[in-house]
């Protein structure tokens, strides 16, 4: 999906066995996942493609996916930003300046202020100490919150 209707989408690589790069060749360390300011949300039929996954889940998981999907959608702000969809940073890399230097490479090339939600409490904290803001939070399924952060 964000392949086709998002991005652009950030890498980086290990360089030579010493460090880590936003560009280059070698092992991937970590990924930073956006859709472009006004790429968000994706056409709403792209939805079929998670179908056969929902289904295999049962009743249960689909039904506690679309209220936590529900949640997301109405904290996602409707000015221009761009959403920074999903950061990962392998295991074994994190901590080590992989995440922050992706981070930098969204902030450099974004047109627009950077948006992202996040269910985990222990990410809070790391975006804030990133420089995003939190917008709010909302109570998802089971107890659970989502935060709603932005960077100007």
């Amino acid at each position: 999906m964000i392949e086709r209707y998002g991005g652009p989408i950030y890498g980086a690589f290990e360089e030579d066995g010493a460090g880590s790069g936003v560009a280059g060749r070698g092992r991937l360390l970590g990924v930073a996942a956006t859709f472009a300011a006004g790429l968000y949300p994706p056409p709403s039929w792209t939805i079929l493609r998670f179908v056969p996954g929902f289904l295999l889940a049962g009743p249960g998981p689909i039904v506690r996916g679309l209220r936590f999907s529900a949640v997301q959608e109405n904290g996602h702000p409707h000015d221009p930003h761009v959403y920074l969809w999903f950061l990962a940073v392998d295991p074994r890399h994190q901590r080590g300046g992989v995440g922050r230097a992706l981070l930098a490479r969204v902030y450099g090339d974004a047109s627009a202020p950077v948006y992202l939600d996040t269910a985990n409490p222990a990410n809070v904290p790391y975006y804030a100490s990133n420089g995003f803001e939190e917008l709010g939070r909302a109570a998802g399924p089971r107890g659970a919150s989502m935060w709603f952060m932005r960077r100007p």
